[in-house]
């Protein structure tokens, strides 16, 4: 094969050296210098390319989602589209979960600055956001009601302390 000592050749399927660090986890086969399974995309740093961050470089991957993203090892068609529906739904999970905390972080900001009556105002807009996940399935239905129930005995407390 080759003498005791000499250097491997590099690797062609965009390992770590390529991007400027690290030691890379890549299997390569002995006479074609490829990789011998598909578990290098999940070893592999994260690349960052136009799309986003990537496990790897775009050109790399048979197929990739809508987000450009996501590399998909599905080979029907139904589960190519499961994973496009996935990715849309999580999206409008991630939006709704975000309008909840942000709802939740303002109220707390009324009750630390002691405006109490913005704050029962408030409240109504909070249990909106909160309905609205559980309705979506972003939370459980305990999870609302206990945040809920937090929410509302922390303004009670706060107020009478005032």
């Amino acid at each position: 094969m080759g003498e005791l000592g000499a250097v491997p050749p590099p690797l062609r399927w965009g390992g770590a050296e390529e991007r400027g660090g690290g030691v890379s986890n890549i299997s390569l086969h002995k006479t074609n210098n490829t990789p011998q399974s598909h578990s290098y995309l999940v070893r592999q740093l994260p690349y960052i390319g136009e799309q986003g961050i990537s496990r790897c470089p775009p050109e790399k991957l048979a197929f990739l989602c809508k987000s450009g993203n996501m590399p998909c090892m599905a080979n029907l068609q139904q589960a190519k589209k499961y994973i496009r529906v996935s990715e849309r739904r999580r999206v409008f999970n991630d939006r709704r979960r975000r309008a909840m905390r942000e709802a939740i972080k303002n109220l707390k900001t009324l009750i630390e600055d002691k405006k109490f009556k913005e704050a029962k105002t408030e409240l109504s807009s909070v249990y909106k956001a909160i309905d609205k996940a559980t309705k979506r399935g972003v939370i459980k239905k305990n999870t609302a009601s206990r945040k809920k129930s937090r929410l509302s005995g922390l303004i009670k407390r706060e107020s009478v302390e005032a």
